[in-house]
């Protein structure tokens, strides 16, 4: 969860800063009452880098090895833009890695 400032608050932990911004693991409890939302600008598609989930993870919270075991259920997540995707932040997702952009022909 991204947040404007570290501060020391029961629960919260793993702080890390990424590209500048800072970044804790909230506790379960915080985020089984949170939804995120995610607005598609572009499309999306297994081709380029779509969202993976695993559906049903949202309801509990997984140990390192459930992880491990869910991944191979993971789903794809097409959209078209302008489409909107409401989801927990327990369910188990990812982006899917890109695939390397081809070179424009002026490249040597």
């Amino acid at each position: 969860m991204c947040v404007r400032r570290p501060a020391d608050i029961e629960g919260f932990s793993g702080w890390t800063k990424k590209a500048g911004l800072h970044h804790a693991n909230a506790p379960q409890s915080v985020l089984q009452e949170m939804v995120a939302l995610r607005l598609y600008l572009d499309d999306s598609s297994a081709e380029g880098g779509p969202l993976e989930v695993v559906p049903g993870t949202h309801e509990t919270l997984l140990t390192e090895q459930d992880v491990q075991g869910a991944t191979a259920a993971a789903m794809v997540l097409a959209a078209r833009a302008g489409s909107i995707l409401l989801m927990r932040p327990l369910l188990l997702h990812r982006s899917a890695p890109k695939p390397p952009r081809a070179r424009a022909a002026f490249c040597t």
